[in-house]
């Protein structure tokens, strides 16, 4: 059909397109067709989600590699104001972490409020995902907004 014509870029009511929906069906045999065909990897979602993004809040692994490998950008951040790699770590992926960091992307990235993605590992109770990132570099002294560490959380209210 993408030979024939057929437009890669169409979206639905809710802002999707072909490649949006692939990702979310973990089609990704289409996922890699539609790239090889041009489709626009850094279309956005109605809620401002990338492909990338989706992909990796949906632990897609698979279609995080072609999505990097077709060079989406890394350094793309959710509403919020996070990283991938905070996303990543957050949810426990520790395979998607591996495949961030080895493409490039910044251990100690900043997200919201001066969070790193070790520290999003952290406090959501992902500590393969934090030991991980350590072994990564990830700086365990990091000082967030106001100034405190993740030694912060360790002391009981």
């Amino acid at each position: 059909m993408l030979d024939a014509g057929a437009d890669k870029e169409v979206k639905r009511k809710d802002g999707d397109t072909a490649l949006l929906d692939a990702i979310f069906w973990n089609k990704v045999e289409i996922v890699k067709l539609l790239l090889d065909a041009g489709a626009d990897k850094e279309a956005k979602d109605r809620l401002g989600n990338t492909a990338l993004l989706r992909a990796i809040f949906w632990n897609k692994i698979e279609i995080v590699k072609l999505l990097l490998d077709a060079g989406a950008d890394k350094e793309v951040k959710d509403k919020d104001g996070n990283t991938i790699l905070h996303m990543a770590a957050a949810r426990g992926y520790t395979e998607i972490i591996k495949l961030l960091v080895n493409a490039g992307v910044d251990v100690n990235a900043k997200g919201v409020l001066d969070i790193t993605p070790f520290m999003a590992a952290f406090t959501e109770g992902e500590i393969e995902s934090a030991l991980l990132l350590i072994s990564f570099g990830a700086n365990i002294n990091s000082k967030m907004e106001g100034g405190a560490t993740i030694s912060h959380f360790l002391i009981p209210c």
